[in-house]
């Protein structure tokens, strides 16, 4: 099988969060117009596998099922304890993933829960929270029990919670021009606008109806909740935005029902003319272009990565040498068959929220007596790998495209 495994793996969570986007969309809307809300969603998910999403595009099918088990609770009163132990299972999945990545289930379960406590509905509250949490626990079991036998549980303390919380020590103004950029999406910034007019222009009989039109506003309020929540690092990869796929979902959804209003006469020609040809189209066109040719080359490496580049390190280490990848292509590591010479296997961003991890980055490669440096980013600080190759008798040998490569520099007799 090779690599070929990880291909199957990709393609099942995109199949799996294809059919997750449809039968939410059936939720809201028939058939044909579910197909179609599935198209539009697929265009910002194929912009979002852009580089970086090793964990947002696992977490996603389990966003969207859990979302699908929120909705048909809230719309057709469809509820069981499997369910709402799933629900817990893949939230525990995500939070082992990346914790930011929770909205979906930290908005909606407010929103189930503040009525049930008005209501003082105790029984019905505790019946949740029980097989949730036991849901949740799944996942996270054999976790706790590895850190507590090996008794490493302050340096998962470090790492989860301490460092990844200085992800959000970004400036205000990093954070703002985050969000900026996330909102300038059309996809989502259309759908926004679209259900805020909705909502505006909405009569008193939908207001009393009550549950499609707060769904639509809480819709809106977790579209804008998510865009802070992953603006808070202060940076604008795209990836990020496959957290606001509920939210698209079923904003599209009811956005295309709309037809059967009033103010559809405003709302869903302006939405559709503006998503379809300026969107929708050139997105699938441009994924089509790139896609086609790879799967016909056959080509099985990873997309960021040269062939070029992997065949060297194949060529000039053995399997027991240890590398280093400068910047952030962890798929080099992968595709080669070659372990890191140092625990930070990429050092971008991760570098930028903590300096100290340079230095320690730098530590290992001499403790560890690193065979080959691959230089894959020139933003980072190429004087100081310089200086350390030079330390260690290493030299620049190679400059094969993007890359360079720094090996032991030979002695003579």
């Amino acid at each position: 099988m090779g690599g070929y495994w990880l291909w199957f793996i990709e393609y099942a969570v995109i199949v799996f969060s294809a059919l997750g986007i449809y039968k939410t969309s059936r939720l809201l809307t028939d058939r044909k117009y579910s197909i179609a809300v599935t198209v539009i969603v697929l265009s910002l998910v194929a912009i979002c596998y852009g580089g970086g999403n090793g964990a947002e595009e696992y977490a996603l099918p389990l966003q969207i099922a859990s979302f699908y088990i929120y909705l048909d609770y809230l719309i057709n009163d469809n509820i069981s304890r499997i369910r709402v132990f799933f629900c817990g299972l893949f939230m525990g999945g995500v939070t082992l993933l990346k914790a930011n990545l929770i909205t979906v289930w930290v908005v909606y379960s407010i929103y189930i829960g503040v009525p049930l406590l008005r209501r003082k509905d105790y029984a019905r509250i505790l019946l949740f929270f029980r097989w949730f949490i036991l849901g949740f626990a799944v996942p996270w079991a054999p976790l706790v029990y590895y850190l507590s036998v090996n008794r490493i549980w302050s340096s998962f303390i470090n790492d989860y919670f301490l460092f990844n919380m200085k992800y959000s020590s970004a400036s205000f103004k990093d954070r703002i021009d985050a969000c900026i950029t996330f909102l300038s999406e059309p996809l989502l910034n259309i759908s926004i606008m679209a259900m805020a007019v909705k909502i505006l222009f909405s009569n008193k009989d939908e207001r009393k109806e009550g549950t499609l039109f707060m769904l639509d506003v809480v819709s809106v309020a977790f579209s804008l909740f998510t865009v802070l929540i992953i603006s808070l690092s202060g940076h604008r990869f795209v990836h990020y935005q496959l957290s606001l796929v509920p939210a698209v979902i079923y904003n599209y959804s009811r956005i295309l029902t709309l037809k059967r209003e009033k103010i559809s006469r405003v709302i869903f020609p302006v939405a559709i003319t503006a998503v379809v040809p300026f969107v929708v189209i050139p997105r699938w066109y441009e994924t089509i272009c790139f896609v086609v040719p790879f799967a016909q080359n056959k080509i099985t490496y990873e997309l960021q990565s040269d062939p070029e580049i992997i065949t060297y390190i194949k060529d000039h280490t053995g399997e027991s040498d240890l590398i280093t990848v400068y910047g952030n292509e962890c798929s080099i590591y992968y595709l080669s068959g070659r372990q890191s010479a140092s625990v930070y296997a990429y050092q971008y961003p991760i570098a930028e929220v903590d300096d100290e991890i340079y230095d320690a980055y730098f530590q290992d490669l001499e403790k560890n007596d690193v065979k080959m440096i691959i230089i894959a980013d020139d933003n980072l600080d190429i004087d100081r790998m310089l200086d350390f190759a030079e330390q260690q008798n290493m030299g620049i040998t190679q400059i094969m495209g993007r890359y360079t490569v720094i090996e032991k520099m030979q002695t003579g007799n």
